[in-house]
Formats: structure tokens, C-alpha cells, sequence
């Protein structure tokens, strides 16, 4: 079993293993992950990583899941300065307010959290701390959402949770569409956005 007793010192030791994890991640991706590339770049020793975590998939279970994590809810904080700076905002704003940049900094993050997803089918712990954290972040979407309501009274009939599940499988598309781009057949991004935001309409927006 890990040690959880986190002294300061520990904790220090922890996130020096964390972050060391992270750069590897980047560089091989998680199945190019080693315990001992990690230990090696931490500058302690593989023992003492199992001390703390566990195992390998314990290791990257604490590290894809706090990855995934602040990858989400900072879509949603980005999501939410946007949506505030409008003055006079509709249910159409709301879709372009979530599409994410297609740089290299958010692609690498979304593959990340393919691979984290794709990780947890043979990592029982990852699994259920990735559920965890799915409901985290599909509650911490659905406050902003509860705001959106708020201000767009009556354009919207179904719930803020319903929709933060809406909106997760839509930026969902966007990860799948940088694999299709690395095949050099990507989907235009406009079209894919209009697209979701016409099914949204028709599904969760009131019939006049």
C-alpha cells in the first residue's frame, strides 16, 4: 500500500515525483511511461516511488486524473470570462465560448486526456478515481451553467447538468478531430460547431 502520511517533506517529494511524471507523460506518452525514466528525472529512487503510489498504475492514476482535472475546469473558467464579457448574450454564444483553441498546448492536453481515458480500461484505480473526477467536473460545469441560466431566462429547457453532459461530449469532438487531422482528413471546425449548436437548438431550446 502507499504511504499517505504527507508530511511537508513528503509532499514535496510527491509533487517533485508528480511533476517529473508529467514530463514524461509529454514527451513518451502513457504507455512509453517507465518507473524508472521518472525516478531517474525526479532524482529519487524507484522504491521510494512505490512507497508513495503504489505501483505504476497507482503513480498514473494520481497524476492523468489531476491532469484531466485542471484540463477541464479550465475550460470552464476560460468558458466563463468569455460568456461574462457579453453583453447581451444568446444560446448562440454559448457553443463558440466552448470551442477550444487548436494550438499545440491544448492539443498535446486533449491527447492526454484520449490516452488517460484509453489507460483506465486496464487500471481498475484510474477508473473509478476518473469517474470521481468526471462527476467533479461535470458538477463544476453545470454552476457556470446554472449563471448561463440565469442570464439567458427562458432560452433553455433542460437542466444545467443535462447540458454540462451536452457540452462535455462536444468538446469531446474536438479531441477526436485532432486524430483525424494527424491523418490529414480533419473535420472543419465551423461546420462541427454549427452543427452541434443546430442539435442543440433543436433539442433543449423552447419552440416558438
Amino acid at each position: 500500500m502507499p504511504d499517505t502520511n504527507f508530511s511537508p517533506r513528503i509532499t514535496a517529494t510527491r509533487d517533485q515525483i508528480i511533476a517529473a511524471t508529467r514530463c514524461e507523460i509529454d514527451a513518451k506518452g502513457i504507455l512509453g511511461l517507465r518507473v524508472q525514466d521518472v525516478a531517474e528525472r525526479a532524482h529519487v529512487s524507484v522504491p521510494l516511488i512505490y512507497k508513495y503510489f503504489g505501483d505504476r498504475d497507482g503513480l498514473l492514476s494520481e497524476v492523468l486524473v489531476t491532469m484531466f482535472d485542471q484540463f477541464v475546469k479550465a475550460q470552464v473558467d476560460t468558458a466563463r470570462v468569455m460568456f461574462n464579457a457579453l453583453t447581451e448574450p444568446t444560446v448562440k454564444d454559448l457553443f463558440p465560448i466552448f470551442r477550444v483553441p487548436n494550438d499545440a498546448a491544448r492539443s498535446s492536453a486533449r491527447w492526454a486526456n484520449l490516452q488517460t481515458m484509453a489507460a483506465s480500461i486496464d487500471n481498475p484505480g484510474l477508473r473509478m478515481k476518473l469517474g470521481e473526477v468526471q462527476i467533479e467536473t461535470i458538477n463544476y460545469l453545470a454552476v457556470f451553467l446554472d449563471e448561463v441560466q440565469i442570464r439567458l431566462t427562458g432560452q433553455i429547457n433542460t437542466s444545467s447538468r443535462e447540458l454540462a453532459l451536452f457540452i462535455r461530449a462536444y468538446a469531446f469532438g474536438f479531441a477526436l478531430n485532432d486524430l483525424l487531422t494527424e491523418q490529414g482528413q480533419p473535420v472543419d471546425t465551423d461546420l462541427y460547431v454549427n452543427l452541434m449548436l443546430d442539435l442543440f437548438e433543436r433539442a433543449v431550446v423552447p419552440q416558438k
